[in-house]
């Protein structure tokens, strides 16, 4: 479960990119974050990763309020804690699967299981030919696909996708958003930041709204889990 309980954000220069942010994502379930560019939604993930502290205001991830999270152990709350990032993050030096594998060395899987668990991801998501290729050999789609197993493999309990389809065709963006459904229905905490319209339309789930860093609408609205209290 991830909560923003009246969360501001202001940046040294006196930007502010949260403004009195409330809303509650459930335990287990697939909720989208919509806005235009700089509204905030790459903002709101960075701080439940902890990358960044918000100003004001409380926010729980996963039971815990991040307020009282030491960053040595920043490390463990994130092991839990699958990213889709918008510009990849992958390591060119090393080869799509050890891109992938990188998640599961993380938490000490052993070789069997990483052979096991990184092989079957590939494979699901088209890339096991690729397996042995650096990213930059490969299109943006591709590295999103790359970037999208990457966050999958460990089975996380909170899945962040920040744009995760912005450099897909229609019919793998549907693909792509059908697994993170699947994944969702598995039992994974399901958060979506997109601005793409056809997406919006065709799943039906939850839409939080963000203009200038604050909550505008919510069309198929979170009901009282935007008022409700930590």
């Amino acid at each position: 479960m991830i909560r923003f309980y009246d969360v501001t954000k202001v940046y040294p220069n006196g930007t502010e990119a949260l403004k009195t942010v409330r809303f509650r994502v459930p335990e287990k379930k697939f909720t989208f974050l919509t806005g235009p560019s700089g509204s905030g939604k790459t903002t709101i993930i960075k701080i439940v990763l902890c990358i960044e502290a918000a100003t004001s205001g409380s926010v729980i991830v996963g039971g815990r309020n991040l307020a009282a999270v030491r960053r040595p152990t920043v490390p463990y709350l994130r092991r839990n804690i699958g990213v889709i990032w918008q510009d990849f993050k992958l390591l060119d030096s090393r080869t799509v699967f050890d891109n992938v594998a990188i998640a599961l060395e993380i938490l000490g899987a052993s070789r069997k299981e990483i052979q096991t668990r990184v092989t079957a991801m590939l494979e699901r998501l088209g890339l096991l030919q690729y397996k042995n290729e650096r990213p930059l050999s490969l299109s943006g789609g591709e590295q999103q696909r790359v970037s999208i197993a990457r966050a999958l493999v460990n089975r996380p309990t909170i899945l962040l996708a920040d744009e995760p389809t912005g450099n897909l065709d229609p019919e793998r963006t549907f693909d792509i958003i059908r697994l993170l459904q699947e994944v969702n229905e598995q039992g994974t905490t399901v958060l979506v930041a997109t601005h793409d319209p056809m997406i919006l339309e065709a799943f039906d789930y939850p839409i939080l709204s963000l203009r200038d860093g604050e909550v505008t609408t919510s069309p198929r609205p979170l009901a009282a889990d935007l008022e409700e209290e930590p």
